[in-house]
């Protein structure tokens, strides 16, 4: 068979020394022992961990959680409130900074006027042209008397009808229209006066009116103007004051809801440090259990590790020159198995 050199042989190599070591008899029970207790073991079969693992959230938690969702879903109510104050004053100074504050008129003056012949007639006695022709009509009869009495007189003299009368007569009608022509003009001249003198006493009884009714408007607007001023300033003080209400409302909501989540965060904290005192129990629990399950097992990798740790003294050596082929692939695996099988004879004395 062609193949079995290529098999079986090879190049010579030296020949190799082997050592073997083998258990003492006393020793053997223990590794018996050990390996049925090892198998036993790998046959047990999986055991689940019944108990709680794991804390679950108590009342303060979930107490904190509710109120962190009631605080995040409310909103800030206090705030919208404030900022419709806010917009509301600022809305109100509106009607401050746009007011006309020219509304307020001057006093209409009338002129004083002037005593021209307007004034005149309307100052002077409608009558005083019929006193003046009363006056000038008794002139006129006071002439015919006196007339009559010259011409008796020139009767009685015989010069009636002569240049001496008619002298006394043109003497005597001049001295009637003197006389009527005085009248007229001293009539005329008081009558003026006295007009003049009713225009005047009028023109200053209408400008002292003027002027108190001046006084009185000033008084009006004056006092007016001050109840608008103070009006208007209450108005503002009380916009101002909203303001600060607004603002002092927003900063207590926003305190009131630091509180809250402090609030929150304290009680979340408290029933976190309860829930770890309960998870160190449930941890101590479950411990518990994988030291109670893996007991054996932990018994045979202990008592694995002392055998293990014992003497085994050798039984035998075997050394030589001699030059064997080299092991092909096949080879090596059979001798690896036929090593393993003088091992396990050598340790326990087969």
């Amino acid at each position: 068979m062609a193949f079995l050199p290529g098999l079986f042989g090879g190049k010579s190599k030296p020949a190799t020394s082997t050592t073997t070591n083998a258990m003492p008899a006393e020793y053997q029970p223990y590794f018996t022992d050990m390996l049925g207790r090892a198998q036993t073991a790998s046959l047990t079969p999986y055991t689940p961990y019944g108990g709680q693992r794991l804390a679950t959230n108590n009342a303060d938690v979930l107490g904190s959680h509710e109120m962190v969702r009631n605080i995040a879903t409310q909103g800030m109510p206090g705030t919208q409130e404030a900022m419709d104050m806010t917009r509301s004053a600022a809305a109100g100074t509106n009607q401050f900074t746009g007011a006309n504050p020219y509304q307020f008129s001057e006093f209409g003056y009338s002129g004083p006027g002037t005593f021209d012949s307007a004034a005149a007639n309307q100052y002077m006695n409608p009558f005083v042209q019929n006193v003046l022709g009363q006056q000038n009509e008794q002139a006129a009869r006071d002439y015919q008397i006196q007339n009559a009495g010259r011409n008796a007189k020139a009767v009685q003299a015989g010069a009636f009808g002569g240049s001496r009368q008619a002298v006394q007569q043109s003497l005597a009608e001049n001295d009637l229209l003197n006389r009527q022509n005085l009248t007229q003009a001293t009539g005329l001249r008081d009558a003026y006066s006295d007009a003049q003198k009713m225009f005047e006493t009028d023109r200053q009884a209408r400008m002292a009116n003027e002027q108190a009714r001046a006084a009185e408007l000033s008084r009006v607007q004056s006092g007016q103007s001050n109840e608008n001023y103070n009006r208007d300033r209450l108005g503002l003080e009380g916009l101002q004051f909203q303001n600060e209400s607004a603002q002092q409302l927003a900063s207590l909501e926003a305190k009131a809801r630091a509180g809250d989540v402090q609030a929150a965060q304290l009680l979340e904290a408290a029933g976190k440090q309860e829930m770890g005192m309960e998870q160190a129990g449930l941890d101590i629990g479950y411990q518990d259990f994988i030291n109670q399950r893996d007991y054996n097992q932990n018994q045979v990798n202990n008592f694995s590790n002392i055998l293990q740790g014992l003497p085994l003294s050798p039984v035998g050596q075997q050394s030589g020159t001699a030059t064997a082929a080299q092991a092909s692939p096949f080879t090596q695996a059979l001798g690896t198995g036929i090593a393993a099988i003088g091992s396990y004879n050598s340790l326990f004395g087969q």
